[in-house]
């Protein structure tokens, strides 16, 4: 396992751990995998099950970033947030 540098602190590089970037700029294509569909509570699990589909590419409208999670707002779903730890970017 790589590991980075971020000032003296050792960040682990798993490259399985894609999650998409919390600072996605409107436009950035993500998607659900059968991976990430497994992230977060069940309830945002739940939600990404009832209303995306695994694999399908969607994009980024905004996102809003707090201290413990980061929603996402996507372009063709913009009355509904989701946990960005059930997005990889494409």
């Amino acid at each position: 396992m790589n590991t980075k540098s971020n000032h003296d602190l050792e960040i682990p590089d798993f490259p399985d751990d894609n999650t998409m970037n919390i600072w996605a700029h409107p436009g950035t294509k993500i998607k659900v995998t059968e991976q990430t569909v497994q992230n977060g509570y069940t309830g945002d699990q739940e939600v990404v099950k009832k209303w995306l589909e695994i694999g399908k590419v969607y994009t980024v409208a905004y996102t809003e970033v707090g201290q413990s999670r980061t929603s996402v707002v996507l372009q063709e779903l913009p009355e509904r947030k989701f946990n960005s730890v059930n997005f990889v970017e494409v």
